[in-house]
């Protein structure tokens, strides 16, 4: 409801002042009265915002008269006055011009003239206000709106804080401040703050407050709405009534920062106790506007830090990347540039120049053959060239990746020290061949004369024993030699053919003994002729070489122990069988020596025997991870012989 008007009535006759009271009471005044000029400018000063108007006596007998009292008054405060006179005449009327009043009445017009008189100027006073308002309101407006653009982020702060000044002031409030609610962190925070002038300002006890102690100041924020408290100590007792008492608050008006359905924080105003300010309706309308102008700040402030870290995280990349970047439009002209080294660029500002006038022409054609085919297939090209810049001459490979129909992203990297490398390789792999296969050939003219020389001795040797010791050797050596033959086969690659090396072997060490030309000898290979099961009987050296000696070993005892004297020739056909077979089965290879020689009575022997062969053919059995087993051929006649069984896992070529 409007308050009654507070008029100062300032004249020295005391008769006129309770009369002039008592009648201006009764026309619905509240009347304060004191008798001097000096007085009233004190009071004014004092009382300020009790007072409406002004109602001065001309004449006030000693001290300052009613003009010098009203001129101090104006110096000070922008209040409306009104001159009161004994008798009016143009002397009087020309006093009161020299300074800024609303009427000159005559003590003797009534109480209905004088009532009027004071109507009026309160009318004119507010007409006046009003119209001054606007213009400040708009004036306000236009600095406002202007006063956040263009600004750099370093300066936002500062802006609003200048904000938050001028509408404080402008609405005549104690208090405008910013609040942001951290959701992450579960706390609100007071992050700017007006007072003013005998106002305590309240921003450093108002830091990480916990938002769970607030749940009747946040959701209604949260839904957008705002909160007008008009009486700070009618509220019921709570964590926010305390923080808004501990800060001497009256009353309170804040609206939410909201970005679309996210509320960033709100926007408050205080009017403090002990202090005459109020809230007006078109108050609230302006600090809707400046909560935009705040919204709009705190989007682009944020927007400014994720595409500064954005922008910091891309250099970071850039640099620690050892590509050259580039983008290039449709027509070949350089948009962005980027190099670990300027030295790998052909020039230095390349942005803004055309591939065309730096670049060799056939490179230039290369180029934009793959940028439009890499737009036409929309993948990604690859392009390698050579290219002289102040590094030197430098061979790079790039990829080309297709942007939109007008840009192309070119990443190249200096390969140049990756190439001279690989081709230092391929040379030392060169000589590393040449003297790998000079060495090969050395150790395999070394094992044929060792060979050799073992035959040699065997033959001039007279003694049975020492005889029989050179042809074991020399078939361990003869084993020996086969598999590195086979090793260093180009096209076994590290692995041997099991089959096909226990074909070469078995006739090679059988034939070292003069009883072979009586044995019918036979090999069979893995089951299966095709390329896959050979392939999976392939065997690594380690392991195909304890294979070899093993099998040298069963076939050395069969010729020196099973083809003995007896075995001669039945009709011209010799008259002995030694059957060497192999099967891959399941994840297991099994190999066979069999012969038909007189065999043992007991099998069990040869699985106790202590001689060196049996016990080097156990010890690499073991070495397998396999089993042996020894039991009597299967022949029909008298002569049963032996069979030698060894059963280890498979190794695939890879492993």
């Amino acid at each position: 409801m409007e308050h009654a008007p507070v008029i100062l009535l300032v004249d020295d006759d005391e008769s006129f002042c309770r009369t002039g009271t008592e009648l201006l009471v009764n026309e619905g005044y509240r009347v304060s009265h004191v008798a001097t000029g000096e007085e009233a400018v004190r009071t004014v000063c004092t009382e300020r915002s009790v007072f409406d108007l002004i109602l001065i006596d001309l004449d006030l007998g000693t001290g300052i008269d009613g003009i010098e009292t009203a001129r101090q008054i104006l110096t000070r405060h922008d209040l409306p006055i009104v001159f009161l006179s004994s008798h009016v005449d143009r002397e009087s009327a020309k006093k009161t011009e020299t300074v800024r009043s609303y009427g000159l009445v005559e003590k003797r017009s009534g109480i209905t003239v004088v009532g009027a008189s004071i109507n009026m100027a309160l009318k004119l006073f507010r007409a006046q206000n009003a119209l001054k308002k606007s213009a400040r309101y708009r004036d306000l407006l236009q600095r406002l709106t202007m006063s956040f653009i263009n600004l750099r982020p370093e300066e936002f702060d500062k802006a609003i804080e200048e904000a938050l000044k001028q509408v404080g002031e402008y609405l005549g409030v104690d208090r405008v401040y910013v609040w942001n609610y951290d959701f992450a962190a579960g706390t609100t925070s007071n992050t700017h703050e007006w007072c003013a002038p005998g106002v305590s300002a309240q921003i450093a006890n108002l830091q990480q407050i916990p938002l769970e102690s607030i749940p009747e100041w946040l959701k209604p924020h949260q839904r957008g709405e705002a909160i007008l408290i008009e009486d700070v100590a009618s509220m019921p007792q709570g964590p926010v009534k305390d923080i808004l008492e501990s800060q001497e608050i009256r009353s309170v008006l804040t609206l939410p920062l909201m970005s679309n359905e996210h509320c960033l924080g709100f926007l408050g105003v205080d009017i403090v106790a002990g202090s005459e300010n109020r809230f007006e309706h078109e108050d609230e309308e302006l600090l809707k506007l400046l909560a935009e102008l705040l919204v709009n700040v705190e989007v682009r402030r944020r927007t400014e830090r994720e595409l500064r870290v954005s922008e910091e995280t891309r250099s970071a990349i850039m640099a620690a990347l050892p590509d050259i970047i580039f983008r290039f439009d449709r027509d070949g002209t350089y948009l962005d540039c980027y190099a670990p080294d300027d030295r790998l660029l052909v020039e230095r500002e390349l942005v803004g120049t055309n591939v065309r006038e730096g670049l060799p022409v056939s490179m230039v054609d290369q180029l934009f053959q793959s940028f439009r085919y890499a737009h036409e297939t929309k993948t990604t090209q690859t392009m390698k060239y050579d290219l002289n810049v102040p590094a030197g001459s430098r061979s790079f490979e790039a990829k080309i990746v297709p942007m939109d129909a007008d840009q192309t992203l070119f990443v190249a990297r200096d390969v140049t020290e990756t190439k001279e490398a690989h081709e230092q390789i391929r040379k030392l792999y060169a000589e590393k061949e040449t003297l790998l296969r000079e060495t090969q050939h050395r150790i395999k003219n070394n094992m044929v004369v060792m060979t050799s020389i073992l035959s040699m001795q065997t033959e001039a040797t007279e003694n049975a024993e020492v005889a029989s010791a050179l042809k074991e050797a020399t078939a361990r050596f003869r084993s020996m030699q086969i598999l590195y033959e086979k090793l260093f086969d180009e096209e076994n690659q590290g692995a041997v053919s099991l089959g096909e090396y226990l074909q070469e072997l078995v006739g090679q060490i059988a034939g070292i003994f003069p009883i072979a030309r009586n044995v019918i000898i036979t090999v069979n290979p893995p089951p299966g002729g095709d390329d896959t099961e050979r392939e999976r009987c392939f065997l690594k050296p380690k392991r195909i070489s304890s294979v070899g000696l093993i099998v040298n070993e069963l076939i050395t005892n069969a010729m020196k122990h099973a083809f003995r004297d007896g075995f001669a020739q039945d009709s011209g056909r010799p008259t002995g069988t030694l059957h060497v077979a192999t099967e891959c089965v399941g994840d297991s290879i099994e190999i066979s020596v069999e012969d038909n020689g007189p065999g043992m009575p007991d099998a069990t022997k040869l699985e106790n025997a202590s001689g060196f062969g049996l016990t080097m053919v156990k010890a690499l059995t073991e070495q397998l991870n396999g089993t042996i087993r020894f039991e009597a051929g299967c022949d029909d006649t008298e002569r049963r012989g032996t069979r030698v069984t060894i059963r280890f896992p498979r190794a695939r070529p890879t492993q």
